[in-house]
């Protein structure tokens, strides 16, 4: 099981022999794997490669070579078609290539792709698909303390900018080359662009479902390939269920399906939105039902809170970024996994940004085009939303539309003491986000935060494919780094997320109705009350009944946190205080209530606890 990779070349190397490569033995000792070799390509360099090529008999029959042997396939690839080969490959993958020359190619595939960092010195350039690698090989640690702060911010914009100092990221559907010498600059090329594909049209609506579900069945047979006892993450809304209806019909008829479900706490005081909901077990429950050779289990996770398994998961990543503490309830369903011996976890992540895209732009682009029946259904029916339909107008249609100023001033007007999301999401001083100029290094997601709307179908295509690389693949190797199950997102399957992003807005949303291609794809799949269902799965329900018997320990580590020799200048004790101070008595869903309860005082406990981690200090 190849989790981690690394390659080093000297400086002043000339051949490549001089160069050193490890691949970890496993999901967590960090040595080198015994016996094994990079690929070889054709003009004598090594090829380390980490993930999977779904088009590989494709790429065999043009390049007459062997399917299954993905390594030497890819050295083979970007032998013939150069800066072109990772455009014609299909997969999630990274890859490393170490040239004769003493030069390296290092690349990651778009919308899926195991997590990639590289450093140049002034004797060495290396890379590694795990940061201590890097250090392990005699770069130095030393943190970069402005991402620790952007994290702080929810800020993840900076795909390139690394933890550490002098250590970065290779963005996904980009090439990176470098050459030996601290003095020459890394070349950088974005080749994949997800506002440049193709518009899909076809003749018939039918059409369209058909296409997409047979891109989803092909999706999951390319899963299985890989999978002896494949495990699915399935939740009770439409993503993760269709899925699993596909692995059904491509297993063999006497073979089962386990099924991994978290289901909120005990304790839980069953309050949530009206549009939302808190247990998907009952939809669970009647899907495996309605497919017998499903096994569902379900985990509370019981005892877990934000800081599951938080030092091995520090040791895994290397890193922290903010929104590692929402992951909590992925730690029992992993925990599960292995113990029903699954060597693949399956999950529908990007369903919501493949054919379960709800179609939210329309509110704009519908005004804009004159689709005024359509408007006025999809605002009738918006889930959740109790206000008159002049007011959701406004909201959803008119105010994306204004300068960012006017923008931010409307939302003041009406809401003149809710304050912006990032005071929601930060317990930082406001003084210090000012200063630090925190919020102007946001761009466009501050913006984009300021409206709470997608102005347009680009903007938001832009987001999700910017959202598949907010370091959540370094989360997901972690897990697989901590658990020993690789994971595999069923849903990131190139040609299918391509095909979708190229459908018609109306494939989305029709006739008032959102996610309308994938409820049509779920006929006859699921139940119809599931397929109907309007409400979403509500992540982290159970924050409150979670983090109330911890108060006092919250209490403690945010004093502590105040004594930070750097940290503590920077975060607003008063604030945190006052929040722990009147920990209401039910779950509060308003938003400057909740958001710096269950996500800004962890957060910033989590980012304190890592930066003491790497720094070397006890906790103060």
């Amino acid at each position: 099981m190849s989790l981690g990779l690394f390659a080093g070349v000297p400086a002043d190397a000339a051949l490549i022999g001089e160069a050193a490569f490890w691949c970890l033995d496993g999901p967590r000792p960090s040595r080198p794997k015994r016996g094994w070799r990079p690929a070889k390509g054709p003009d004598d360099g090594l090829v380390l490669f980490h993930g999977w090529i779904d088009n590989d008999a494709e790429l065999a029959g043009a390049l007459g070579h062997s399917a299954g042997d993905w390594p030497a396939l890819y050295a083979q690839a970007i032998a013939r078609w150069g800066s072109r080969a990772d455009a014609r490959i299909v997969g999630s993958y990274c890859a490393i290539a170490l040239r004769p020359d003493g030069s390296m190619r290092l690349s990651r595939s778009p919308w899926s792709a195991a997590p990639l960092a590289y450093a140049v010195g002034d004797d060495a350039i290396m890379a590694a698909s795990v940061p201590r690698a890097l250090f392990a090989a005699g770069f130095p640690a030393e943190l970069n303390r402005q991402r620790v702060l952007d994290s702080l911010m929810n800020n993840f914009r900076f795909d390139e900018e690394g933890w550490y100092k002098g250590v970065k990221r290779v963005p996904q559907g980009t090439v990176v080359e470098l050459c030996p010498g601290a003095a020459r600059e890394p070349m950088v090329e974005r080749w994949y662009d997800p506002l440049d594909l193709p518009r899909i049209r076809l003749k018939r609506d039918e059409d369209y479902v058909e296409a997409a579900d047979a891109l989803l069945g092909e999706a999951a047979g390319k899963a299985l390939r890989h999978a002896a006892r494949p495990g699915l993450k399935l939740s009770g809304g439409l993503d993760s269920p269709l899925i699993a209806a596909h692995l059904l019909r491509q297993l063999r008829p006497n073979e089962t399906l386990d099924t991994f479900t978290f289901v909120p706490h005990a304790d839980w005081d069953g309050i949530v939105p009206p549009d939302l909901m808190g247990d998907e077990r009952p939809f669970v429950q009647a899907f495996a039902a309605m497919h017998p050779r499903l096994r569902p289990h379900f985990t509370e996770n019981p005892g877990g809170g934000f800081d599951t398994a938080e030092r091995e998961m520090f040791v895994a990543m290397s890193n922290a970024p903010g929104h590692l503490i929402n992951y909590q309830a992925y730690h029992g369903i992993w925990r599960m996994a292995r113990e029903r011996g699954c060597d693949w976890l399956l999950h529908a992540e990007l369903g919501n940004g493949s054919y379960s895209m709800d179609g939210s732009w329309s509110y704009r682009e519908d005004l804009v085009r004159g689709h005024w029946i359509e408007l006025s259904k999809t605002l009738r029916d918006r889930r959740g939303d109790p206000r008159p339909w002049w007011r959701k107008l406004a909201a959803l249609s008119l105010v994306p539309m204004l300068p960012d100023r006017l923008a931010s001033a409307a939302r003041r007007l009406v809401h003149p003491h809710r304050g912006t999301v990032q005071s929601w999401n930060s317990v930082l001083r406001p003084e210090a986000v000012e200063r630090l100029g925190l919020i102007a290094r946001q761009g466009r997601d501050a913006r984009l935060r300021a409206r709470l709307q997608f102005a347009s179908r680009d903007e938001y295509i832009e987001a999700t494919y910017h959202g598949c690389d907010i370091e959540g693949a370094e989360i997901w190797q972690g897990f697989e780094q901590v658990y020993g199950v690789r994971q595999r997102d069923v849903a990131a399957y190139r040609p299918l997320i391509e095909f979708c992003v190229g459908l018609p807005t109306r494939q989305f949303v029709s006739g008032g109705q959102q996610r309308w291609l994938a409820k049509r794809m779920a006929v006859g799949k699921l139940p119809e009350g599931q397929r109907l269902n309007p409400r979403y799965g509500r992540f982290q329900v159970d924050w409150h009944a979670r983090l109330t018997p911890c108060v006092a320990d919250l209490a403690a580590e945010a004093e502590r946190i105040e004594r930070h020799p750097w940290l503590g200048e920077l975060i607003d004790g008063d604030r945190v205080r006052r929040l722990l101070r009147e920990w209401p008595a039910a779950t509060p869903w308003e938003p400057e209530e909740h958001y710096p309860r269950q996500g800004g005082i962890p957060r910033a406990i989590q980012a304190a606890r890592f930066v003491d981690f790497v720094e070397g200090r006890n906790a103060v």
